[in-house]
């Protein structure tokens, strides 16, 4: 290999670390600590409006996530990440839509719903498709970490 391919290869491998850190650890961290905690201290209603801010953060660093591992669509060796990539890029489609459906149907000026029961059947969805895509991140990192790490030695 040459220099300038390794260059790109070390700066590709820190992107998709870095993703992976700040995505996943930060959606972990987010739903294990800050919304028990903000939900504890505030109403379920206004912890929805910092989790609306910062799930449009967690979903632009899911998207970086995808779009540094499509690499992972080449190939044949790696069948298994290929399928989690998918599942990755689909549920990343699937909250970037439901995102604004949500968002609409919060009153900011009220701090309150507009539909409660309707918010709820769509944040019920968008909670289901976030479960497995941070299943999915878990386990196509892993994979990834060990496959490329098996390479590399």
């Amino acid at each position: 290999m040459t220099a300038s391919r390794d260059s790109r290869k070390a700066v590709l491998r820190l992107a998709w670390l870095t993703l992976a850190i700040l995505w996943l650890g930060g959606l972990t961290f987010y739903a294990a600590v800050v919304v028990p905690i903000g939900a504890e201290i505030t109403s379920g209603t206004t912890q929805g409006f910092v989790t609306q801010r910062v799930t449009f953060w967690l979903n632009l660093l899911g998207t970086g996530y995808v779009a540094v591992t499509a690499g992972d669509l080449m190939g044949r060796s790696y069948r298994g990440r290929q399928w989690l990539w998918v599942v990755l890029a689909a549920t990343q489609l699937l909250l970037w839509l439901l995102h604004p459906i949500l968002g609409r149907m919060l009153d900011s000026a009220t701090l309150s719903l507009n539909d409660a029961d309707t918010f709820y059947q769509w944040h019920r969805l968008y909670l289901v498709a976030t479960a497995i895509q941070w299943g999915a991140g878990v386990v196509h990192v892993g994979l990834k970490y060990w496959q490329d790490s098996d390479k590399s030695a």
